[in-house]
């Protein structure tokens, strides 16, 4: 048997598996994604990009890329009973918070090609048709034994083995790491086809009816993906087919050709703890859920976001292994707000209770009127766009100083790659931004074992803006964490925090 040694072996090249791969790739770290699939299907799969996932692809500096293959989405239609009720622009209400459209959809396929294409761009590949099949931890490494090709039996021996292999991961069932599971009642179907949608094919459209519920995303070059659920029909994942669903799907649809048809029951499984010593779980291995809001991918790329810096920086000598602990602390109880509010929006749309039916024909109705009114609110409408953008995310923790006057720049939460100068968009630093003049300058307190970028904001027109928007109301500093989430915000009394921190870094971590 052939050895292999790398620092950190990713099992699974989906989505969050790339991701981290890019992540790690960015601090010139050693490390290996294997994959059991011998090709990737061609089909939509994870499909809706929202706005916190594109602020990482800028920082990987392939946003354009991703643009360009991607269909923009402007506007987003929710129909009742075949009349529109709810309808609103996604760029007018995101603007002020960050420079990127809202939401884009792209087939997953196709995302992974340009992140594949982003590793290989650094010598960078991944093994195809390698399938984990036994790991284990002892002298604080891992080794972990693989079927290369179906024949061929390897041993690869890591410091860390990562989980990015779904939620049926074999790397959570090797590890024994409990989950808290739920299982929906509901199926749900999942087609992509070639044809037309009597709408904008720039607009999202939700429709729900006596039939059932459906959620209509057109793509690029004539094809559309449908997801949907059928009250009165039984969804069976080995005998239903796209012709037992297409006489209930609501008018507007010419369905020339079915590419792709699928079936599925969701389930909520969340894992209790996303690291186990030296095995850490990512993407679906680490939580899984029904697909309302687009939520799971961009979960994913969060996790690798917030867990390969960390990473890096153990393997660099540059911080304490227990900072591996906050991936854990900072990223389940955001995914856990997620997945419990996707939950109760499915339940709502797909529940065939004597109340859910009552509620639909006779409460929904009257509530129309209203709904509209809200809506047209500016606040209401960045409120409920920000709910599903993820832009909302605010991590606490050992590795976040709080501070209740921060108003727009609270620790914790996600920095606008647009508002860094160009030069340091793609910078795997920590960044200390300086905006205004401070009396006792940053540099004396930063500490000489940690890079760190110094971004000085002065009294400028440009700067003023920044000022307004983030309303900065005097000279004051942030410090931006590698994943740009702000760990420090304050005056020139909390400079003295700064050193402290990066202290911390190093030892055993409890409260910085």
């Amino acid at each position: 048997m052939k050895r292999i040694d790398t620092d950190i072996l990713i099992s699974g090249a989906g989505p969050s598996g790339l991701m981290l791969g890019c992540q790690l790739s960015l601090h010139g770290v050693e490390f290996m994604i294997i994959e059991k699939r011998t090709h990737r299907k061609e089909y939509s799969g994870a499909l809706v990009i929202h706005p916190a996932s594109l602020e990482i692809f800028a920082r990987l500096n392939i946003l354009d890329k991703v643009l360009q293959a991607a269909t923009l989405v402007d506007s987003i239609n929710f129909n009742w009973q075949n009349k529109k009720f709810l309808h609103f622009s996604t760029h007018k209400s995101v603007n002020d918070i960050t420079t990127y459209p809202l939401i884009i959809l792209l087939e997953q396929y196709l995302l992974e090609e340009i992140l594949i294409d982003y590793l290989s761009n650094k010598d960078i590949s991944t093994k195809n048709d390698f399938e984990l099949i036994d790991a284990y931890e002892s002298d604080n490494f891992i080794t972990a034994h693989v079927v290369k090709h179906k024949y061929n039996s390897i041993t690869i021996t890591c410091r860390y083995l990562i989980g990015a292999d779904g939620k049926d991961s074999i790397v959570r069932h090797l590890f024994k790491i409990p989950t808290k599971n739920r299982y929906d009642k509901q199926s749900v179907f999942i087609m992509d086809f070639m044809g037309g949608i009597d709408s904008n094919p720039h607009e999202m459209n939700f429709i729900f009816n006596d039939s059932g519920s459906f959620g209509i995303f057109p793509l690029k070059n004539g094809s559309v993906r449908l997801d949907g659920h059928v009250k009165d029909l039984k969804l069976k994942s080995n005998e239903t087919k796209s012709e037992n669903i297409i006489q209930h799907l609501p008018s507007g649809l010419s369905i020339e050709r079915v590419k792709w048809f699928s079936v599925f029951t969701c389930s909520y499984v969340l894992a209790n703890n996303f690291r186990s010593g030296n095995c850490f779980l990512i993407g679906d291995a680490a939580h899984s859920h029904n697909p309302v809001g687009g939520q799971g991918m961009n979960s994913g790329f969060q996790d690798a976001a917030n867990l390969g810096w960390k990473l890096a920086f153990v393997l660099k000598g540059i911080a304490h292994d227990s900072i591996l602990n906050t991936y854990t602390t900072e990223r389940k109880p955001v995914v856990k707000t997620i997945m419990d509010k996707s939950t109760f929006f499915f339940n709502l749309v797909t529940q065939k209770t004597k109340l859910h039916s009552f509620f639909w024909l006779r409460t929904i109705p009257l509530l129309v009127p209203v709904f509209s009114k809200i809506v047209d609110n500016t606040k209401v409408r960045n409120y409920m766009l920000n709910s599903v953008s993820q832009l909302w995310i605010r991590y606490n923790g050992p590795l976040i100083v709080p501070n209740r006057n921060a108003n727009g720049l609270s620790p914790g939460k996600l920095y606008k790659t647009a508002d860094l100068p160009v030069d340091f968009r793609q910078s795997v630093n920590f960044k200390l931004i300086i905006f205004g003049d401070l009396l006792i300058h940053p540099y004396y307190w930063t500490n000489g074992s940690i890079s760190v970028d110094v971004i000085e904001i002065g009294n400028t027109r440009t700067a003023s803006d920044i000022f307004k928007r983030l309303r900065i109301k005097s000279s004051c500093f942030i410090l931006l964490r590698p994943d740009n989430h702000i760990a420090i915000f304050g005056e020139e009394n909390d400079l003295h925090k700064i050193k402290p921190y990066f202290k911390q870094l190093k030892r055993e971590q409890n409260t910085i």
